[in-house]
């Protein structure tokens, strides 16, 4: 399991630059490769291009804009000042291995995890998309993937 933190200019930068990413994918119980979008995005219900929240070996948060400095209020939630927001959105991406369950031990039967993070290392983001590293990555908003 690992995990990356990504920023872009907008929402649809991330759309743009993560629909057509796809791996090849070996099967292990076929052992047969198998050409397949990574699927990080989807359609909603009127045939929309969104952010997927999850697939096979993968779960997607998108955060949005982080808060830079805190807003301030009065003791009935008055706004006193706005909050600071980074001009960029940002998305955690989680890759894990796809497993199952043989008997009590859980055995990975395909190298979705591997395959997924060499293709995100050697993109090409044209809208923008950045994987960020070490002090880039920012400490909030903290989520938990459960």
């Amino acid at each position: 399991m690992k995990d990356f933190y990504l920023k872009a200019p907008t929402k649809q930068a991330f759309i743009d630059d993560l629909k057509d990413l796809s791996i090849m994918v070996l099967n292990k119980r076929t052992n047969q490769e198998e050409d397949t979008l990574i699927g990080f995005v989807t359609q909603d219900e009127e045939g929309n291009d969104v952010l997927a929240n999850t697939g096979r070996g993968f779960a997607l948060d998108y955060v949005g804009k982080i808060v830079i400095t805190p807003g301030t209020y009065d003791e009935e939630g008055v706004e006193l000042t706005a909050p600071e927001f980074t001009d960029e959105v940002h998305a955690n991406l989680r890759i894990f291995s796809i497993a199952r369950k043989v008997g009590s031990v859980h055995k990975v039967y395909d190298d979705t995890e591997e395959k997924i993070e060499e293709v995100l290392i050697n993109a090409t983001f044209a809208n923008g998309t950045v994987i960020l590293e070490g002090a880039e990555i920012p400490d909030t908003p903290v989520r938990v993937f459960a």
